[in-house]
């Protein structure tokens, strides 16, 4: 039992700790290759300020894209901890979400499991989210994509469908990508 301790969680979060989020030129249509280079995602001020992402120089196995510590289907060239934030009516989940959905399962694997699509994954949605939606625009041009509005529901979930894609072994990602550290646009 806890007693009167307070929780782990009970920090607090503010920016000069955690930083806040940069925003892209269009809000609503999040960062794209038009508008945004990669590395402004940055995290640009707290203590996480231009935290860099880790670079694999150890576990062949899990060296993916351009060999940072990222999720394998993260094709991201940028050396740093990116949040790609979005417009968005969702709001982070809270420790009570956390507290519900526990309460819900008697397995901890299984609390683990779902906690990963709900309140877990808003906050990837959040602060993650998509970068370079744009390279949807010239389906949707030639009628493939049904509108911009499709486009945009469909790259808000991409991230997730990449990620069951791999877990599913339905496409295998990049490795030894070549990193253009003057120009991460030019990045292959």
């Amino acid at each position: 039992a806890l007693g009167n301790n307070k929780p782990y969680m009970s920090f607090v979060f503010t920016e000069s700790v955690y930083g806040t989020i940069s925003m892209p030129v269009s809000y609503n249509r999040g960062f794209v290759y038009a508008n945004d280079p990669v590395e402004s995602a940055a995290i640009p001020n707290g203590r996480w300020q231009q935290l860099q992402a880790e670079f694999n120089t150890e576990l062949e196995s899990l060296k993916y894209g351009y060999g940072y510590m990222r999720a394998p289907w993260s094709m991201n060239p940028s050396p740093y901890i990116s949040r790609f934030a979005k417009e968005s009516t969702s709001s982070l989940p809270s420790c009570g979400n956390h507290y519900d959905l526990l309460r819900q399962y008697d397995s901890l694997m299984d609390f683990f499991f779902k906690s990963s699509y709900s309140a877990h994954a808003t906050v990837h949605g959040l602060t993650g989210s998509m970068y370079g939606c744009d390279v949807l625009d010239p389906m949707v041009k030639s009628g493939y994509i049904l509108d911009a509005a499709a486009a945009s529901k469909l790259c808000a979930g991409w991230p997730f469908i990449m990620k069951e894609f791999y877990r599913k072994a339905f496409l295998t990602p990049k490795k030894d990508c070549v990193l253009d550290e003057k120009n991460l646009k030019k990045s292959e």
